[in-house]
C-alpha cells in the first residue's frame, strides 16, 4: 500500500468514528514525527487529524480504536486506549521496525556509547551486575550532545532508546553518577509503557528501594547545574 492509499484508509477510519461524535467535516493524514503523537485541530463540526506515520502499517481496528479514544476524549471522556493499539505498539516487531527511524529522527544523538571517558555499556554492567536491570532486549543507548540542557538524560519508552548528556563523559564525573542517570532512564522501560496513566510513583519507588547513592548523585547533578 503506497503513501496515497494509506493516508486514505485514515481518512476514511476517523471520518466513519469522527461522524458519530457530530465532526461532518473530518480529514486526517499521516505525519512524520520523532515521538508517536496525534495532533489535531477543530471547529464547530469539523475536525483534522494528523497521526504520527509509525501507526502508517497498523491494522483497521488500532486505526479504529485510536479514533475513537481522542473523540472521547475530547468529549471530556478520558477512556483507556484500545488494548489492540497498546498491544499493537508494544510488540517487539514494533520497536525492531521503528526504533531505527526515531534514531534517524533526533537530534543530536552521537550513536555511540563509548565516550572519551566514560562507556555506558560499562555502566550498563555494573547495574546489572548489581541486580538492578536485567536483560532489556532491543535496548538502545547512545551518548547525546549537551546542547545546553540541563537534564541529563532522555529516554522513550516504545522505542527502548536511552541517551545521556555527553557532559556527563568526564573523569571528573564519578561512575555511581553515570549509573544513577541511566537507571535512571531505564526505570521507565522496566515500568513500561502506560499511556493511560502516570506511573511516576512505580518509578520512583524502584529508584529510592535500589539505588543506594540516589542523594550523593542528586548531589553531584545538582553542583554541576544538571538534574536526572
Amino acid at each position: 500500500m503506497d503513501e496515497i492509499q494509506k493516508n486514505e484508509e485514515l481518512r476514511n477510519i476517523f471520518q466513519r468514528v469522527a461522524a458519530e461524535y457530530g465532526y461532518s467535516s473530518v480529514n486526517a493524514e499521516y505525519l512524520s514525527t520523532k515521538d508517536l503523537k496525534v495532533r489535531w485541530q477543530r471547529g464547530y463540526n469539523w475536525i483534522n487529524f494528523q497521526v504520527s506515520d509509525y501507526l502508517d502499517d497498523a491494522p483497521g481496528e488500532v486505526l479504529e480504536g485510536l479514533a475513537k479514544n481522542i473523540c472521547e476524549r475530547l468529549n471530556g471522556r478520558a477512556i483507556e486506549f484500545s488494548r489492540a493499539l497498546k498491544d499493537w505498539v508494544t510488540r517487539p516487531e514494533f520497536c525492531k521496525q521503528k526504533q531505527p527511524v526515531y534514531i534517524e529522527r533526533s537530534m543530536g544523538l552521537l550513536n555511540e556509547v563509548r565516550g572519551e571517558h566514560k562507556d555506558l555499556n560499562d555502566s550498563l554492567k555494573r547495574l546489572q551486575d548489581a541486580g538492578l536491570v536485567g536483560e532489556i532486549p532491543g535496548l538502545y543507548l547512545s551518548w547525546r550532545e549537551n546542547n545546553g540542557d540541563m537534564k541529563v538524560g532522555r529516554c522513550s519508552v516504545l522505542m527502548k532508546v536511552v541517551t545521556l548528556s555527553k557532559q556527563l563523559d568526564s573523569e571528573d564525573v564519578p561512575d555511581f553518577v553515570i549509573d544513577y542517570c541511566l537507571y535512571n532512564e531505564l526505570v521507565h522501560i522496566i515500568a513500561g509503557y502506560h499511556p493511560d496513566g502516570d506511573v511516576h510513583d512505580i518509578e520512583s519507588l524502584l529508584l529510592l528501594k535500589n539505588f543506594t547513592q540516589e542523594s550523593e548523585a542528586q548531589q553531584f547533578l545538582k553542583d554541576i547545574e544538571m538534574y536526572a
